[in-house]
């Protein structure tokens, strides 16, 4: 009787084995791929250069606090970290007090996540604004890291570092 159990077992195990490798055991849903649209996703990218740019130009201090994460973080050249929403807001309320301030922005290069759920960007800017001092001009290169947050792109930090000025 022992024997017929064993047989009955092993029986029962290689009809498992043989359905599992005649039809393929469906992924869990946790694993399902999507298919990520990485040129829409650049484009929604570009489209955040595009904003930065309206906003300034509009001196909407909460719009440009709000492009980036909750924690975000913005290095700007010859300045300390600034880190999180209010700081950010504090920023932008002086920038954006900054008499004929204009920036221009654009991308050099866009990579995106295999997930489609951060991205790092380089890309270059031009800044201007007049003080009593006169005008002050700077250019150089931007870092960012985005991570997509419930449709839509969010800075997590961006770094600008300004190249030397012609003499």
């Amino acid at each position: 009787m022992k024997n017929q159990s064993k047989v009955f077992v092993i029986f029962l195990l290689l009809i498992f084995m043989a359905s599992c490798n005649n039809n393929p055991c469906p992924e869990p849903e946790a694993h399902a791929k999507e298919i990520i649209d990485k040129e829409q996703l650049k484009a929604e990218i570009e489209e955040l250069f595009v904003k930065t740019q309206s906003l300034m130009s509009e001196n909407d201090v909460e719009g440009l606090v709000q492009r980036f994460t909750a924690d975000g973080k913005l290095k700007l050249p010859q300045s300390p970290l600034i880190q999180g929403h209010d700081a950010l807001r504090e920023n932008y309320k002086t920038t954006t007090q900054l008499e004929d301030f204009k920036i221009d922005i654009k991308t050099l290069d866009v990579e995106i996540s295999e997930a489609g759920d951060m991205a790092s960007v380089v890309g270059e800017f031009t800044v201007s604004f007049n003080t009593p001092q006169g005008t002050v001009q700077d250019n150089g290169v931007t870092l960012l890291t985005l991570k997509r947050i419930d449709n839509s792109w969010k800075i997590a930090a961006e770094v600008l570092s300004s190249m030397p000025q012609d003499m």
